[in-house]
């Protein structure tokens, strides 16, 4: 397949149909939209990832609806070639093997699930208790290095002050009459140790740390 970039006007050879349709503009359904003023939206990906042929072209040949490829290193390395944003697939994440439904709430919160309930392709570790002793085990620096350990510091986080300019949960939501705070937004992530604390004081939670580019 051959196109050609608009701004450079210097042809695209040989790239995956899918990145084609991702990167083609897409018609705004009503029209000319004063704040784009266009009528076309054109989806953002990274420059670098037209360099990378054989790598994109890797990433971007799977099953239509189907379940992505599991390339986790792949998508990695893309990214760490300046590929990024990397371009959207129309793919499901790839399922676990021998998947087995999460303990039922509130017996989950504090609970470590299934090894089978995630892919270990991409990772260092291959299961939760490689996770959870990794602590004794990993060498340098990590300031998640124990948060898998649920009985360990991750039972304490959130509900009591550890230091001069920490909150705890409940002393923050003191400020407000009970129920007028229903949203919190975690920009950290982890092992959603926050987001427990608050479903467990009937607050929903929002974690915006990651991006997520398989839907």
């Amino acid at each position: 397949m051959i196109t050609t970039d608009h701004n450079t006007s210097q042809p695209l050879v040989n790239l995956p149909p899918e990145f084609i349709a991702f990167t083609s503009p897409k018609h705004l359904p009503f029209g000319i939209n004063s704040n784009f003023d266009s009528d076309k939206l054109y989806p953002p990906v990274g420059t670098p990832c037209t360099l990378f042929r054989d790598e994109l072209n890797r990433y971007m040949s799977y099953k239509v609806n189907g379940s992505c490829p599991d390339d986790e290193l792949l998508a990695q390395k893309l990214l760490l070639k300046g590929c990024e944003p990397l371009p959207r697939r129309r793919c499901r994440p790839p399922a676990p093997n021998q998947y087995v439904e999460p303990y039922p709430t509130p017996e989950s919160f504090w609970s470590t699930p299934s090894d089978s309930s995630v892919v270990w392709t991409a990772y260092t570790c291959k299961n939760y208790s490689c996770l959870v002793n990794r602590k004794q085990t990993q060498k340098g620096f990590d300031d998640c290095k124990d948060c898998f350990d649920l009985g360990g510091r991750e039972k304490s986080r959130w509900v009591e002050n550890t230091r001069g300019v920490d909150f705890a949960i409940d002393d923050v939501l003191a400020v407000k009459k009970a129920g007028t705070i229903r949203i919190g937004l975690d920009i950290g992530g982890g092992v959603a140790t926050f987001a427990v604390r608050m479903r467990e004081r009937n607050i929903t939670n929002n974690n915006f740390n990651e991006l997520k580019w398989s839907f």
